[in-house]
């Protein structure tokens, strides 16, 4: 049952206590989300560029700082094309005592991104269903290690970290996980 292999002959199957359920499909979940949003930087990273430089101008010229502001010629930082957007989002200053500008990531390194993303949210996607049909703890310990990828590489910020919290809960602390899968500990070396 609990041990890592199917119930055989004359056990029955345990049921899924509905925070182990819900663990489980938070993080299947999220994975769908994540791959969707991850699509658009992996096909169009230039687009994601463009959209990140816009967003630097207006944060720049938003904030009230004047050394960092970006001389646009009186127009919204969505009237520039991108060509302008991505030159002039490097002409904001980093700091007021420092003529070091602003550098935006390249598309490789921006589709580099996306692709790790995918990665980890092909993996939470598969790890979560599997773990929720099998119970096996190999697939729970690789939903767990797909689960601490995504707090490194959270794609929805704080949503991303709350529900992975959520998971780490439902798999590892509550006490529907622990009678499921409970904790193997080894026999101490004999002296």
């Amino acid at each position: 049952m609990g041990n890592g292999h199917p119930p055989g002959e004359g056990q029955q199957r345990p049921t899924v206590a509905s925070v182990v359920r819900a663990g489980c499909l938070s993080l299947s979940m999220l994975g769908v989300v994540t791959l969707l949003l991850a699509g658009s930087t992996i096909f169009n990273p230039g687009s994601v560029r463009c959209t990140l430089a816009r967003t630097l101008i207006e944060d720049a010229n938003d904030d009230g700082k004047d050394f960092n502001d970006v001389e646009t010629g009186g127009r919204e930082a969505d009237a520039l094309s991108c060509d302008e957007a991505l030159t002039l989002a490097e002409t904001s200053r980093r700091n007021e005592n420092s003529d070091r500008t602003v550098s935006l990531p390249s598309e490789g390194l921006i589709r580099n991104r996306g692709l790790m993303s995918a990665v980890v949210a092909i993996g939470q996607g598969v790890t979560g269903f599997l773990t929720l049909t099998t119970l096996r703890r190999r697939h729970r310990t690789a939903a767990l290690v797909f689960t601490a990828l995504g707090v490194v590489v959270p794609v929805l910020g704080l949503i991303s970290v709350l529900v992975l919290g959520f998971v780490i809960y439902a798999l590892v602390f509550s006490g529907p996980s622990r009678e499921l899968w409970p904790s193997t500990s080894r026999p101490a070396p004999e002296s």
